[in-house]
Parts: structure tokens; sequence; C-alpha cells
């Protein structure tokens, strides 16, 4: 007997893949040793498949004990298995915006007090809001997602059996500068990642390059977390005015800012090994050459919205939008069942589960995690002027995709832009019925 799905160190909402004795009619599955479902196998299968079962929301050990006539034929274990709820792979198109949910985003800026954008999407009831989502912003650490994801989706092994697990870990649950320009080009290098981003939607943010790294990063460690992000910092010289680049959806067209960078080549399409590659070249492309996930992306409903009504001054280089980060974490839930355009550039869904484990093992609380009952895997930048956070919040009623950010060279306060945060997240929570 051996277990297929779930596999240490992955997010999993309760699918179990497995390869039954013969002779198996019954199988009861028990996570940290209590029973979550008991299934009858009919007609001498021997392989097992279930729909999302639904696991408690904790590290757990999940068993697989296979039954023939009340005899116990053979059992196995995996250990390091984060449950997710039920719902956490539902994903519904995005059909309308919630008008409570629009009001909140708007508010931020005053509660702020800086420049914040904001994006938001309930995954199961498609209904979504946004402020300022288009607007570009100093991306600080959040574009570790980006890496992180262009890594696997590069790779032929599995991600905790490769050389570079112990760097995975330490670029994204420590937010390590130095592990992520140590990774930085077995993604691909900026271009790379960029591509990666782009295949998902986010095509209004540049890594560049790597990371600065500081004398002491135990300085932006868990160590230091919780503490006012009120320092002042120098403003930096070489500053970009950005300027707009125009791009056009189904139903509008709106204006994003393009800072003074080398513009990302619509068809510098992703490269997966080979292995992925068969399937990739099937979906890659249309007859104009344009990558298909990115061309099927792009003339989706603007729904929430793309605007522009406040866009940030600041130094080069790194930059993305809510909108961007928001998009690609809705690939990465779509990918951890194997669809969306993450999937069609070689992210399995082991990946993605990965993925989703290490986003929700983060050592930095961020700005939605502690506003939030429920599990949170996020990505958060952050600097003594910005405090961003991309988040997937797991509720029992379906996930919610929510990406905030903000900005302002003389410094943003932690506590404000949480507390902003904890509001929008309310509603959004109270939306969910």
């Amino acid at each position: 007997m051996t277990i297929d799905s779930p596999r240490p160190f992955e997010a999993n909402a309760g699918v179990i893949a497995a390869h039954l004795p013969t002779g198996t009619d019954r199988v009861r599955i028990l996570a940290d040793g209590r029973s979550v479902r008991v299934l009858r196998i009919r007609g001498g299968r021997r392989v097992l498949l279930t729909q999302p079962l639904g696991l408690p929301s904790r590290d757990l050990t999940l068993r697989v004990e296979a039954y023939h006539g009340g005899k116990l034929l053979a059992a196995r274990s995996v250990g390091s298995v984060f449950g997710l709820p039920r719902a956490a792979l539902v994903v519904a198109p995005p059909r309308r915006l919630d008008g409570a949910l629009q009001h909140e985003v708007r508010s931020l800026r005053s509660q702020t007090g800086v420049a914040t954008s904001a994006w938001i999407r309930d995954l199961r009831r498609g209904t979504a809001a946004a402020s300022n989502a288009g607007a570009r912003f100093p991306s600080a650490s959040t574009l570790k997602l980006g890496i992180l994801l262009a890594l696997f989706a590069r790779s032929d092994v599995d991600p905790t059996a490769a050389g570079s697990w112990s760097l995975v870990r330490s670029m994204i649950q420590s937010s390590s500068n130095r592990a992520a320009n140590q990774l930085l080009p077995s993604a691909g290098g900026a271009e790379g990642v960029n591509s990666l981003m782009a295949s998902a939607g986010a095509t209004a943010t540049d890594m560049c390059c790597p990371y600065l790294l500081e004398s002491d990063e135990s300085l932006r460690s868990s160590n230091g977390m919780n503490r006012e992000w009120l320092a002042s910092g120098s403003q930096a010289s070489g500053v970009i005015a950005p300027q707009p680049l125009l791009y056009r959806t189904e139903q509008q067209e709106a204006i994003r800012p393009q800072a003074s960078v080398k513009p990302l080549r619509l068809d510098a399409v992703f490269r997966a090994p080979a292995r992925k590659q068969r399937h990739e070249r099937r979906h890659r492309q249309t007859p104009r050459g344009i990558p298909s996930a990115l061309l099927s992306w792009a003339l989706a409903p603007p729904v929430p919205p793309i605007d522009v009504t406040e866009q940030p001054t600041f130094p080069c280089c790194k930059y993305t939008t809510a909108h961007d980060l928001g998009s690609v974490l809705v690939s990465l839930v779509l990918a951890s069942s194997g669809h969306g355009p993450l999937a069609r550039v070689g992210l399995t869904p082991r990946e993605a589960r990965v993925a989703e484990w290490l986003l929700i093992h983060t050592d930095y609380p961020g700005l939605v995690r502690p506003t939030v009952p429920y599990v949170v895997g996020h990505k958060a930048g952050w600097l003594p002027d910005m405090q961003h956070d991309a988040a997937l919040v797991f509720s029992p009623r379906g996930t919610i995709v929510v990406a905030v950010m903000t900005y302002s060279p003389a410094g943003v306060s932690y506590s404000r832009a949480r507390d902003a945060t904890a509001r929008l997240m309310r509603v959004a929570v109270a939306r969910q019925g």
C-alpha cells in the first residue's frame, strides 16, 4: 500500500490518493488518530482518489487504513501535513463587486494615512473589491513568492527532496534575502520570475535584480517582527517617476504606471523542464504568438477593477501591484488542484501544495494573519517605509485572497496598517455568512 497524496510538507484539503492492497473493501482515514471518513471500496478497485474531504486546520499526521471483512490489511501514515477545510479548493469566477467590501477598501487610504492599495476576492462566492489596485509599489519581500513558484515550476525534483529545500524554507519562512539571492538563478533569474508572474496575469511586476543584503539579516527575522515600523528612512536619490502604460481588457481600458525599466516581452514564455514541456506546448501559445494563459487572463472581465487613484513615487527598482499579487495567489490555489495558468507552465499540484504549506508557516505575522480567526498563508514585505501583505485566508466557508500594500517615504506604522486591514477583513469574513 502506498499513499501518493498527501505527502509531507504540503497543505491538503483532504484529497487522498492511494494504491490499495488486493481485496480491500473499506478504507478508514484518520487525522492524528481520529477518524475523518470511512469509505467503501467496490468492484475490487485498487486505486483510491477522493474529492476534498476537509481536514482539521493544523499540522497533523494522516493515516490511511485498508480493510477486508473487518480485518486490517495495511496501513500507512504521512506526517507534516497541514489540513485545510473542504472549501479551500473552490474557485468561482469573479462575477461581481461586493458593495460593502468596495466601501471598505476605498476607506483604507484615510485609515492608514499613507499611499495604500488593496485587492480582495472571495473565491467561493465569486465576489471581489479593489482600490488603487493597479498602482505600482516597491515590492520588498513579496516577490520572493515569485522566486518560489518559478523555482518549483522549473524543477523536475520534488521540492522537499531537492538540495535547495533548506534555502527555500529560509527564503519564505524567515524571508531571508541571502537565500532568495542564492535561489534566483535557479528560478531563471529576474526574467524567469517576471515571465512566471506574467503567465498568472501579473504583468505590472518587475523583479529586476537580487536583494540587498543587510549586515545582520536577523534584524528582519522573527525576533523583531511586532515592533512599530515608525523609523524614518532618508529619501533615496534616483527616484523614478512612473509613466503610464496603456493596456486593454474586455470591458475597459485602464492605465497602469510604467517605471522606466526594460519592459517584459509578452512572447517570453516561461520555460519548464523537459518533463513538463509537452503539456505546456499544447496550451502555451495562440496563433499570434502570445502565451495563451496570459491572453485569456488579460481578456477576462476586470473584476475587481484595476484602477490607479494614487501612484506613489519611489526609488528603483523592484515593484509590483496589489492586483498582481492577488492574481498570482488565485493561480496558486487553482494549481493546487491541477488547473489554471501556473499549472500550464509547469507547477504541479504537489508543488503548489508545498508552496501553500510554506506560506502558512511564515514567521512574520504580517497585516492579515493577526486579524482573522482562520489559517492564513501569506508572503509579507516590510521595511520602515512600507508594509505589504499578500494572503490566502482559509475560511471554512471558502478561501479569501487579499493583497494590501502601503508606502510612505516618511515611514509606515505597522499597527495602523494592521488595524485598517482588520476592519477590511471583518467585513470580508462577515460577508461569507
